[in-house]
C-alpha cells in the first residue's frame, strides 16, 4: 500500500505542474492569471480535506473510499485535455465589450478555471485524511502512521516533480503525461480495491474507531489554536518556497528544468521531515513546545541560508567549471546547491505538519478534523503564495519579505510556547527560552542581505564569460563592485535591474541583460527591430501606409523598439509589457526611447500576457507586429515560440501585415535554430531572414501572408523619411544598398535548411525542453552564423526596380558576404561563357565545400581561356597549380591563392585582392608571395 501512496504523490504533482501549464497558455502567463489559478486549486484541495475527510468518519470502509477517489481523479483527468479545447473555445467566444472590463473578465476567468479544476482538486485534497483515516487502526501508532503516510505521499510528489519536468514532457508531451498519470489513477484505484475489498486492514466500523480514539474520555482543549497553528504552517510553507523560487531563479535561471529543481528539492526535504518525525509524534509531553522549537529552527535556518546567498553565484561559476558543460552532470550539481540551502528548513517543515495533524487523532470525529487541519492548511497555502506575490514582494521586496516571513515563523514558535501547558509550571524556563528567543530575533534583524549586484549578475549564463575573462573570478568581483545600480524592484514576476558599466545601461531580468545601450550590439538589434519590418512594409508589392495602419510590439523591455516605431505616424501602437516593474525601469532608458511612453500620442501600453491579448481582441487587425522576446529556454517566455502562438498572431495580422520575430544564434544548438525556423514558416510560408550585422549574433525572422517582393524605389523613398534619418545614419544605413545587405535569405533557403526538423507546439515544446541544454556549451553562435550563411543569398531575388547591382555587389564583398557576392555578380552575368563566371563559380564551390564541382569549373574556364586565346604558358602554370591546390589541398591557403592569381590575370583586381586576403589570413607566409604580385 505504501507504493500506492507513493505513486499517487507523485501522479498529484504532475497534474499541478501540466494543468497549471496549460492554463497559462488559457489565460496568460502573468502573475494574475498564475495567481488565480492557484487559489482555485489550492481552494479545491481544502475543500476535498474537509469534506471528504468529514465523510470518512460516516464511512466503515475508508480505504476503499480512497480507492474511489483515486479512480475518480483518473477518470475525470483523462478528459482534461478535451475539456481545455473547450474552455478556449468559451474564452474565445467573449464578446469584446465583456473581455474589455478587467472585473467581469476575472468573473468569468475564476468560473472557467473553477469549472475545470474543483472536480479533480476536491477528490486529490481528500486523499491524505482518508488515508490517514482509514490506517490510524491503533491508537499508539496512529501518530507516526501519519509521518509515513505523509513522507510516502511527499516523496512522490517531489518524483513526480522531477520526472515531469526533466522527463515526461519530452518523452510523451503535455497531454500524454496526463493521459499516463490518469491511468496510473485508474490503476491505483483498481489496486487498493482489490487490497481492500474484504474490509480488513484497516477498515473498521465507525464506532469503534472513535471509541479507540477518544478513550470515552472528554475532548482535551480547544481546536481553534492548532487550526492556526495549521494555517500559518500552510502559509509560510509556501511563501519560503515562492520566496526561494525567485531568489534561486537568479542564480541558475529560469528554466522549466531549474522550476523543477527547486520544487523537488522543498518536497524532498519535506518528505524526509516527515519521515523523521516518526520518533517524536506520538510522545503526549510538550509537543507545543517541540513545535514552538521546530518553528524558530524554520525561521533561524531559513535566514541564515538567505545569508549565505552572497557566496552562493560564485560556487555556482566553480560548479560549471568543474561539469565541463555535461548538462546531466551541471543539473545534478544545481540540485545538490539548492538541497544544500534548502535542506534544513525544508526538513523542519516536514516535521511541522504531521506533529500538527496528530493532534486530530486526540477528538472524537477524528476524520473530520484531519480534513479541518489539511484544508486550512491549504487554505494557508495559497494565502502563503498570493500574499507573497501579490503584497509582500511588491510592497517590502523579496530580501524584507523573507526577513518578514522568518519573523512568521519566530512569531509561530512564540505563540506555541504560550500553548504548553507543562512550561506554564516552569516559570524559569520559560524566561529562559523566550530570552533565546528574543535574541535569535535580534541576531536576524542585523544579518546582511546579500549584494544585488551578485545576485543579479545571471551568473546561470555568463558565467563561460566570467571565466574566460583575463584575470577570471578577481575580475569579475571587481567588475560587479563597480556597478552602479541605478535601479531595482523585485516586480510580481521578476526582479528587474538597472545597471550602468562603463556608460552602458542595461536591463537585468532576474540577472540576465534583455535590453542594453551598448551602440555594437543590443542598441542596433532594438532599432532595426522596428526600422527593417516597418521600412518592408511601406516598399512591398502591397505598400503599408503608416497613418493608416496598427503596430502591435509585444515587449517593452527598454523601449527603444517602441520609440523607433514611433518615429513613423502609425494610427495606433499597442505594446504589451507582462511585468509592471519593467515599464518603472524603461524610464532609466528615456534618452534611448525617447521617452515614447509620455509623448507618443499613438502609443497604448497594456499590461498583458501577449496570447491572452491576442485571443481576447478579435476584432482588431494588426498591420506590424513586433515580438521582442528572444530567449525560448525561459518558462513563459518559451510560449511565444510555439506554432499555436504565430497562428494567434497570425489571425491578428491585416492582409498586407508583416510580423517580425527576434531570434538569437547563441546559447542554441543548430538544431534548435531550425526548429525554431520550421515552426515560423509553417505558419508564415511567405519568410526572409534578415541580420543586425556581419558580426552580430542576433537575426529577425519576417513573416507575412503573401510573397515578400520589394520595390527598391519604394524603399529608398521610405529611407529617406526624415524623421528616422538620425536612427539609419547611427546603424550606418547610407543608402538603399546599406539597408539590403541586412538581408540573409528568403523561403525558399530556409525551406531548404528547416526541412527535417520537428515543431515546436504547445504540447511538445521542442525549444523550451532543449535550448537550456545550449546554454553551458561556448562558442554555438560562430558555429550558427556559418550554418544561416552557408544558406544565404543575394536580396536581388526578391528585389524589383533595381539597378545598383554592381554597388551590391561590392558592398556584400566589403562585408564579407561572399556567398551573396558571387550570387550577385553571377546574376549580372548575361554571357555565361565569360571566364570570370567559371572563376566565380569556384569560389562559391570552395566556400560551400564542393572539391568536384570546383574541379569541373575549373576545366571550363581552361576551355573558355583557350577558345579566346588568352592561354599562355604562364596562366597554363596558375590553372595547373589551382589544380593541384583542388585536389590536395582544398580550402587551404594555396587554394584562395591560385584562384585570386587567376582573377588577377582576367582583371579582377578586387575580388582578386579578397582571396589575398583570405589566403594570408589562413596563412601568413604568403606575404612574401604577395609582394610579388604587387
Amino acid at each position: 500500500m505504501g507504493m500506492l501512496v507513493f505513486i499517487s504523490g507523485s501522479c498529484a504533482l504532475t497534474y499541478e505542474v501540466l494543468w497549471m501549464r496549460m492554463l497559462g497558455l488559457v489565460f496568460g502567463n502573468s502573475a494574475y492569471s498564475i495567481g488565480t489559478l492557484l487559489a482555485i486549486f489550492m481552494t479545491g484541495l481544502a475543500l476535498g480535506s474537509y469534506l471528504l475527510g468529514a465523510y470518512s468518519d460516516h464511512c466503515a470502509k475508508p480505504l476503499r473510499l480512497f480507492a474511489y477517489i483515486e479512480i475518480g481523479i483518473g477518470l475525470y483527468c483523462s478528459i482534461t485535455p478535451f475539456l481545455f479545447p473547450v474552455i478556449i473555445w468559451l474564452q474565445n467566444s467573449l464578446p469584446i465589450t465583456f473581455a474589455s472590463t478587467g472585473l467581469s473578465l476575472t468573473i468569468f476567468r475564476v468560473l472557467l478555471s473553477s469549472l475545470l479544476l474543483l472536480p479533480p482538486t476536491v477528490l486529490m485534497g481528500g486523499t491524505m485524511p482518508v488515508l490517514i483515516r482509514g490506517f490510524t487502526e491503533h491508537m499508539q501508532k496512529a501518530g507516526s502512521t501519519i509521518g509515513k503516510l505523509y513522507f510516502l505521499n511527499t516523496l512522490g510528489a517531489a518524483t513526480g516533480a522531477l520526472l515531469t519536468g526533466f522527463c515526461l514532457i519530452n518523452w510523451l508531451g503535455v497531454s500524454g503525461s496526463i493521459y499516463l498519470a490518469a491511468g496510473i489513477n485508474i490503476t491505483i484505484g483498481l489496486t487498493a480495491l482489490l487490497l481492500f475489498n474484504s474490509g480488513s486492514s484497516g477498515d473498521t466500523p465507525r464506532n469503534s474507531f472513535i471509541t479507540r480514539l477518544s478513550g470515552g474520555s472528554p475532548e482535551l482543549k480547544p481546536f481553534a489554536p492548532i487550526l492556526i497553528i495549521a494555517g500559518l504552517s500552510g502559509f509560510t510553507a509556501l511563501a519560503y518556497e515562492t520566496l526561494w523560487t525567485r531568489l534561486l531563479i537568479q542564480i541558475i535561471g529560469s528554466s522549466i528544468y531549474a522550476f523543477a529543481l527547486i520544487l523537488t528539492a522543498f518536497l524532498l526535504g519535506i518528505a524526509f521531515g516527515s519521515l523523521m518525525v516518526n520518533p517524536l509524534v506520538d510522545k503526549k509531553e510538550q509537543k507545543f513546545a517541540l513545535l514552538a522549537m521546530i518553528n524558530i529552527g524554520i525561521g533561524s535556518f531559513s535566514m541564515l541560508a538567505f545569508a549565505a546567498l552572497s557566496i552562493i553565484p560564485l560556487i555556482f561559476i566553480r560548479l560549471y567549471a568543474l561539469c565541463h558543460g555535461i548538462f546531466p552532470l551541471f543539473e545534478f550539481s544545481k540540485f545538490i546547491l539548492i538541497l544544500a540551502l534548502l535542506i534544513i528548513p525544508s526538513i523542519l517543515m516536514g516535521i511541522s505538519f504531521p506533529l500538527i495533524a496528530s493532534f486530530a487523532l486526540k477528538y472524537k470525529n477524528s476524520g473530520k478534523r484531519l480534513g479541518m487541519i489539511f484544508g486550512i492548511n491549504a487554505l494557508g497555502a495559497c494565502l502563503g503564495a498570493l500574499g507573497v506575490t501579490f503584497a509582500v514582494i511588491p510592497l517590502l521586496g523579496i530580501y524584507r519579505g523573507m526577513q518578514v516571513v522568518c519573523f512568521i515563523s519566530l512569531a509561530m514558535g512564540v505563540f506555541l510556547i504560550l500553548q504548553e501547558p507543562t512550561l506554564k509550571q516552569r516559570p524559569v524556563l520559560t524566561r529562559v527560552f523566550l530570552s533565546a528567543l528574543a535574541g535569535t530575533i535580534l541576531l536576524i534583524s542585523f544579518i546582511p542581505f546579500p549584494s544585488r549586484q551578485i545576485l543579479g549578475s545571471g551568473v546561470f549564463v555568463y558565467a563561460n564569460t566570467f571565466l574566460t575573462q583575463k584575470g577570471g573570478m578577481r575580475t569579475w568581483r571587481e567588475q560587479m563592485n563597480k556597478v552602479k545600480l541605478l535601479f531595482h524592484k523585485d516586480g510580481i514576476s521578476a526582479a528587474v535591474d538597472v545597471w550602468e558599466n562603463a556608460g552602458v545601461l542595461s536591463l537585468r531580468i532576474n540577472g540576465k541583460t534583455d535590453a542594453s545601450t551598448d551602440s555594437g550590439g543590443d542598441l542596433s538589434t532594438q532599432l532595426l527591430l522596428a526600422h527593417i519590418p516597418i521600412n518592408l512594409g511601406q516598399a512591398t508589392n502591397w505598400a503599408i501606409e503608416p497613418s493608416s495602419s496598427n503596430a502591435l510590439i509585444i515587449g517593452l523591455g527598454s523601449g527603444v523598439t517602441l520609440g523607433a516605431a514611433a518615429l513613423y505616424p502609425f494610427k495606433t501602437i499597442d505594446c504589451l509589457e507582462i511585468e509592471p516593474a519593467v515599464v518603472e525601469a524603461s524610464k532609466w532608458f528615456k534618452v534611448f526611447n525617447r521617452d515614447v511612453l509620455s509623448k507618443s500620442s499613438a502609443v497604448k501600453l497594456v499590461l498583458d500576457d501577449a496570447r491572452h491579448f491576442l485571443a481576447l481582441t478579435p476584432d482588431k487587425k494588426y498591420n506590424i507586429i513586433i515580438s521582442e522576446p528572444s530567449n525560448p529556454w525561459i518558462s513563459g517566455v518559451s510560449n511565444l515560440f510555439t506554432i499555436e502562438f504565430y497562428k494567434l498572431a497570425e489571425k491578428k495580422l491585416s492582409s498586407n501585415g508583416l510580423f517580425c520575430q527576434w531570434f538569437h544564434l547563441y546559447d542554441l544548438q543548430t538544431e534548435d535554430i531550425q526548429v525554431q525556423l520550421k515552426t515560423f514558416m509553417t505558419v508564415f510560408p511567405h519568410v526572409s531572414i534578415w541580420q543586425v550585422s556581419q558580426t552580430s549574433r542576433d537575426i529577425m525572422l519576417i513573416g507575412s501572408k503573401e510573397e515578400l517582393i520589394i520595390d527598391a524605389r519604394k524603399l529608398e523613398t521610405a529611407l529617406s523619411r526624415k524623421e528616422v534619418s538620425g536612427d539609419l545614419q547611427f546603424l550606418n544605413i547610407a543608402d538603399l544598398v546599406s539597408f539590403l545587405t541586412h538581408f540573409i535569405m528568403a523561403q525558399e533557403r530556409v525551406r531548404e535548411l528547416s526541412a527535417d526538423a520537428p515543431l515546436n507546439t504547445d504540447d511538445r515544446p521542442w525549444l523550451e525542453l532543449h535550448a537550456p541544454k545550449s546554454i553551458t556549451i561556448p562558442q554555438l553562435a560562430q558555429a550558427n552564423r556559418n550554418l544561416i550563411f552557408k544558406y544565404s543569398e543575394t536580396v536581388s531575388l526578391v528585389l524589383r526596380n533595381f539597378s545598383r547591382n554592381h554597388d551590391l555587389a561590392n558592398t556584400y564583398i566589403n562585408q564579407g558576404s561572399l556567398n551573396q557576392a558571387l550570387q550577385e555578380r553571377l546574376s549580372m552575368k548575361q554571357n555565361l561563357k565569360e571566364p570570370a563566371i567559371y572563376l566565380d563559380m569556384i569560389f562559391m564551390d570552395l566556400l560551400n565545400n564542393r572539391p568536384q564541382s570546383a574541379l569541373d569549373h575549373l576545366a571550363g574556364f581552361e576551355k573558355r581561356m583557350t577558345d579566346k586565346e588568352k592561354i599562355n604558358k604562364q596562366n597554363k602554370a596558375k590553372i595547373n597549380k589551382l589544380r593541384q591546390s583542388l585536389t590536395a589541398e582544398f580550402q587551404q591557403a594555396s587554394c584562395y591563392w591560385s584562384l585570386g592569381l587567376l582573377y588577377h590575370e582576367v582583371s579582377e583586381g578586387y575580388i582578386a585582392a579578397t582571396l589575398f586576403d583570405i589566403a594570408l589570413r589562413i596563412n601568413p607566409d604568403y606575404i612574401n608571395q604577395a609582394f610579388s604580385v604587387l
